[in-house]
């Protein structure tokens, strides 16, 4: 077994006791440096993790929106198309009209109130619906 740092430190002019020190104090400096990097590198974590809680805020922000924007579209197509309900099958006339879509047009009505917008850094400031 030929090791070239085992045959320097053994030549060098010291007594044991200097050479183990030395070796001791090495492996100090490398459990510093080691503590020094891991916290850095949970350091850098922890931010990642304080930017990952940013984004699920303007996911659950965003599925709001989209929410939203699927029930108005529902509200608009039933409006406009109307709900047959079985009257599609019998062949009788539809069984909403008159007052009935009163409901469907106030709903209607009150989304543009409801409708969110982006602040400067691009997170979405949702509005409180306003009922009247």
């Amino acid at each position: 077994m030929d090791n070239r740092l085992v045959r320097t430190v053994a030549r060098t002019p010291a007594t044991v006791r200097t050479k183990l020190l030395v070796a001791f104090l090495v492996i100090a400096m490398l459990l510093v440096l080691v503590g020094v990097l891991g916290l850095r590198f949970l350091g850098q974590a922890n931010a990642r993790v304080g930017g990952l809680g940013t984004l699920q805020a303007r996911s659950a922000a965003y599925g709001t929106l989209q929410t939203q924007a699927n029930m108005l579209r529902n509200l608009l197509g039933f409006r406009v198309g109307g709900d047959p309900g079985p009257a599609s099958l019998t062949g009788a006339k539809s069984s909403l009209g008159g007052r009935r879509w009163a409901l469907v047009d106030g709903e209607i009505r009150v989304w543009p109130v409801a409708a969110g917008t982006l602040d400067e850094r691009g997170d979405l400031r949702l509005r409180a619906a306003a009922r009247r």
